[in-house]
């Protein structure tokens, strides 16, 4: 079993670099290459091999089955110029199964349209990206996971819209004091707008977590460092850590390579009971401001 587990985990890293080697297309629905979750926004999205339940969907489906209840969360996410980002899920666990759906909708309102140079615009349209996923994620052994998401795509620009389907899949290792994780994600055939193709932006994903064994003044400290490859993209390092003081208050902070406009992320997170709230804010670089993400997490 473990020998078959070795060769099959070989041979999706060999086609997940292969992947990521395979460059350069056009690529669309651009919202898929970024996170938004705040928990692995405010850690540099160094998530790949964190076993979080919901919040690890977008970084690797095999984090699913690290979630030992059930559980649902929405976040609001606002950006600069009123561009929003809303997302919604819930996962539960039925024996060993692990399945969740989400749902993510993204604003961009307010676009001008012009045929040419201009003082005004002629008139102004909105854009839509809308995600609908499936997933499903499961324990080989206990330390192993394995997962998968099905994802509906739809992105409209004023008059003109395109639908496809996509697939992430992932898996985690646990060792002792240590998570290592590799994910790719968005893969799918070419989307269509009129006459024109464009790919998903697929993305290759390696990553280790170390979890320290002392406590720290009765907390828990853990880091994390994640290699990243997109379409028609550089290659990118992401690190990131967090301090945990008696799994109810949380501090972390997050440093991200070859970013145009954001690097640092800093946030926050308190648990009381069955709930949760995360949040994350994201200095960028421009005179573009800064982002705010907030999410409320229930476990039952």
């Amino acid at each position: 079993m473990i020998k078959k587990f070795l060769l099959a985990g070989l041979i999706f890293l060999v086609s997940g670099f292969s992947i990521a080697r395979a460059l350069p297309q056009t690529t669309g629905l651009a919202y898929l290459k970024y996170n938004f979750l705040p928990k692995p926004t405010s850690l540099g999205e160094a998530f790949t091999a964190y076993s979080e339940g919901l919040s690890s969907l977008h970084f690797n489906p095999s984090g699913l089955a690290g979630g030992s209840k059930n559980e649902i969360v929405f976040m609001h996410n606002s950006w600069f110029q009123d561009i929003s980002l809303d997302y919604l899920a819930a996962g539960f666990n039925i024996k060993s199964h692990h399945i969740a759906v989400g749902f993510t909708f993204h604003q961009i309102p307010g676009l001008e349209k012009r045929t040419g140079p201009s003082s005004s615009p002629l008139a102004t349209f909105d854009a839509h990206d809308l995600a609908l996923d499936f997933s499903y994620a499961r324990k080989l052994r206990e330390e192993i996971n394995v997962g998968i998401s099905l994802k509906y795509l739809y992105e409209k620009i004023d008059i003109n819209s395109a639908s496809g389907v996509g697939i992430d899949l992932g898996g985690i290792y646990f060792l002792k004091n240590w998570q290592f994780g590799i994910a790719v994600l968005n893969l799918g055939p070419n989307l269509k707008f009129k006459t024109e193709d464009f790919s998903l932006p697929t993305q290759f994903r390696l990553g280790v977590v170390h979890h320290l064994p002392q406590k720290i003044a009765q907390g828990n400290l853990s880091v994390g460092l994640d290699v990243v490859k997109t379409k028609c993209d550089k290659w990118k390092l992401n690190t990131g850590g967090e301090y945990g003081w008696e799994d109810k208050f949380f501090l972390r902070v997050g440093y991200k390579t070859e970013y145009e406009e954001t690097n640092f992320s800093f946030g926050t997170g308190v648990k009381y009971k069955i709930y949760a709230i995360d949040y994350a804010f994201v200095p960028f670089q421009s005179d573009l401001g800064s982002s705010h993400r907030v999410s409320l997490s229930v476990r039952f």
